[in-house]
């Protein structure tokens, strides 16, 4: 199948574009990764475009009106969500779809309040700019505390989550919110079977 791909991984964006296999294994080369081109294979019906953003960390309290969309060793604000969001909105071709690959929210916040306002406020952000089909997950950083989340029970924060993302957002349906919650996955049928 044909897949073209646009990742966008810690803000930074990275274009790959796959038809054939062009890795040999005489080589310890690839070719250069060069931007998305339109799909125009043969086989257009299997391809897909789509955003994917992981790690995005925003720090809503981010203020330096000398660095404003960060600076090293940082997360970044709402300023960096936000113009990276208007680059995709500003992409010749509209995605597919978007996933999000978990790590909404800044590190170390202080409580379960700010941490859920966070993705809150990040989620809704990404709606802001983005109508279509959005794939959120868990990361390590969308529970609390960080990295702890109880298997097979429902919990108020992912009762939350749930709310947010199904009923306020339209991202995940109720077949989704049968494993999502109390597991923390789900599954998008409708990507492979059109």
């Amino acid at each position: 199948a044909f897949l073209i791909l646009l990742v966008a991984i810690g803000f930074g964006l990275y274009f790959a574009s796959s038809g054939s296999d062009e890795c040999s294994s005489n080589s310890n080369t690839c070719p250069s990764v060069q931007p998305c081109p339109s799909v125009t294979s043969s086989n257009q019906d299997y391809a897909s475009y789509f955003i994917q953003i992981s790690d995005i960390h925003t720090n809503t309290n981010y203020l330096n009106p000398d660095l404003p969309l960060g600076e090293y060793g940082e997360d970044g604000g709402c300023l960096l969500l936000q113009k990276v969001l208007e680059n995709i909105n500003n992409l010749a071709e509209t995605p597919d779809f978007f996933i999000i690959t978990g790590d909404f929210p800044s590190h170390d916040l202080p409580s379960e309040q700010v941490q859920y306002e966070t993705i809150a406020n990040v989620s809704r952000t990404v709606a802001q700019y983005y109508s279509g089909s959005v794939y959120p997950t868990l990361g390590n950083n969308d529970v609390y505390p960080d990295y702890y989340f109880p298997l097979n029970t429902s919990s108020e924060w992912m009762d939350n989550l749930s709310a947010l993302w199904s009923t306020e957002l339209g991202w995940l349906d109720d077949t989704q919110l049968e494993t999502f919650n109390p597991l923390g996955y789900y599954a998008v049928d409708e990507l492979w079977t059109g």
